[in-house]
């Protein structure tokens, strides 16, 4: 499978340009075999892009600076905040269990 990427060829000076970017098509990787792949979605239900859009648009409404795509995110900040040396342990748990 093939994906289209923009590059920034040149450092603009002021407003940029068009010609400051490259579109490149690459080769997109094997996603059964990519590890962020397979971290991303071994680790639990992925949210909707729009309804990650929506959670974004009603934090700026409401002035919240903190965006979270689900609930379960507010207890991993907790976990990691609260016992950090518990939360590294079960990262390492989880980044054995992708290999």
């Amino acid at each position: 499978m093939k994906s289209r990427e923009v590059h920034l060829v040149a450092r603009p000076t002021g407003e940029p340009t068009p010609s400051d970017f490259r579109i490149v098509t690459t080769d997109v990787p094997d996603p059964d075999g990519d590890l962020a792949t397979r971290a991303v979605t071994g680790a639990g239900a992925a949210s909707a892009p729009l309804d990650v859009a929506d959670r974004v648009l009603e934090a700026i409404e409401t002035e919240r600076f903190l965006v979270l795509p689900h609930e379960e995110v507010r207890e991993f900040l907790h976990r990691k905040v609260s016992d950090h040396d518990r939360w590294i342990a079960g990262m390492q748990r989880f980044r054995k269990s992708l290999s």
